[in-house]
């Protein structure tokens, strides 16, 4: 069955428009008028310091902790990051509709693992989510590469998982290796 838009006289599949809107859900807006006035980073004195910023995302990106977001900001992580690098996702074969109806309650957070700042993973859904968090410092000796050559002997290809790799910094660098790692 397809859909019509007629303003932009379209014909979308029921499967892209609902990715369509599920890229447009934008359910922590009531935050931001809070977020733009307070940096608890700035108020704790911790705002160039990576471990305490990998420990917030930790503590956010899981959807079982007392913060009340249940999976919501992982979910708006995910829009945001698919939004702006849907051809990363096409040239995975990362089923975006899948992704986006994800139940995040299932994922286990894992800080350092092998280094690695943060590693989501979901044996029942067959992801893995790796976050290289860089504040302050820039990568060193080839330490994406390694990471993702960890990741992906642990969770196989061939098992089938998939692996999303981001390269998270406040100052906007790009990846060195921006085929495998969303900047």
């Amino acid at each position: 069955m397809n859909k019509e838009l007629s303003a932009e006289n379209v014909i979308l599949t029921d499967e892209e428009a609902l990715k369509e809107f599920l890229l447009d859900i934008d359910c922590l807006n009531s935050l931001k008028p809070w977020i733009s006035r307070v940096n608890i980073f700035d108020v704790l004195k911790v705002s160039r310091t990576e471990i305490r910023h990998s420990n917030m995302l930790s503590w956010l990106l899981d959807a079982n902790e007392n913060h009340g977001l249940n999976d919501n900001f992982i979910k708006n992580i995910l829009q945001i990051i698919v939004k702006k690098n849907r051809g990363y996702f096409e040239s995975k074969k990362i089923n975006v509709l899948e992704l986006l109806t994800l139940d995040f309650s299932n994922f286990v957070i894992m800080r350092e693992w092998n280094n690695i700042d943060i590693l989501l993973i979901s044996k029942e859904d067959k992801l893995v989510i790796c976050i290289e968090n860089k504040i302050g410092s820039a990568e060193h000796d080839n330490q994406l590469e390694r990471y993702q050559e960890k990741v992906e002997a642990t969770y196989q290809k061939s098992e089938g998982y998939d692996a999303i790799y981001i390269f998270l910094t406040p100052d906007k660098d790009e990846a060195s290796d921006a085929d495998n790692w969303i900047s």
